[in-house]
């Protein structure tokens, strides 16, 4: 009788091929191991960074749900499905499978990025916002104009990141 996981199919960056029964998310022994002799895989690491983004998503995204409307929802919804979609496209141009060191170049390398990417879109998404104001395309809540605004900076980061990452391949 053959095994139920031969039947998924999946993006091969989530297959379950590649699955370690010994990853545990509560238990330190293996993964300390492995981190300390460089053997943990990207492969093998990706499933916590995952895992990290979704505490980071419900510790801070959801509680900001309580009153909030359409937009405020679109807004975070977004910015979720941006921050898994990004690093999907990081582990992707690190190689996949075959790259390494994705969460520490993830963490400089997105320090980085984002710093640029604040200090370019600030004085413009100043100049982006009055003009809305002068327009009157947005209020003084979270609307349609800074929602989407907020998503274009995510994604401009996500993809600068991802281009910087590709650079650091062997």
């Amino acid at each position: 009788m053959g095994s139920p996981k031969a039947n998924v199919v999946c993006p091969p960056f989530l297959s379950f091929r590649h699955y370690d029964p010994a990853m545990q998310f509560f238990r330190y022994e293996g993964v300390k191991e492995k981190l300390r002799t460089r053997t943990l895989t990207d492969r093998e690491a990706l499933p916590y960074l995952l895992s990290m983004f979704g505490f980071i998503a419900v510790a801070v995204v959801f509680p900001l749900t309580v009153g909030s409307h359409l937009w405020d929802r679109i807004n975070q919804g977004g910015t979720i499905l941006l921050a898994i979609l990004g690093l999907l496209y990081a582990y992707s141009q690190n190689g996949g499978a075959n790259g390494r060191d994705l969460a520490l170049k993830y963490i400089v390398l997105g320090e980085i990025v984002v710093a640029r990417c604040s200090v370019f879109s600030v004085p413009v998404g100043l100049v982006v916002i009055w003009l809305g104001n002068q327009l009157s395309l947005r209020d003084q809540t979270m609307g349609w104009y800074d929602t989407v605004l907020w998503l274009i900076f995510q994604v401009v980061a996500y993809q600068r990141l991802g281009r910087h990452i590709a650079d650091t391949r062997g």
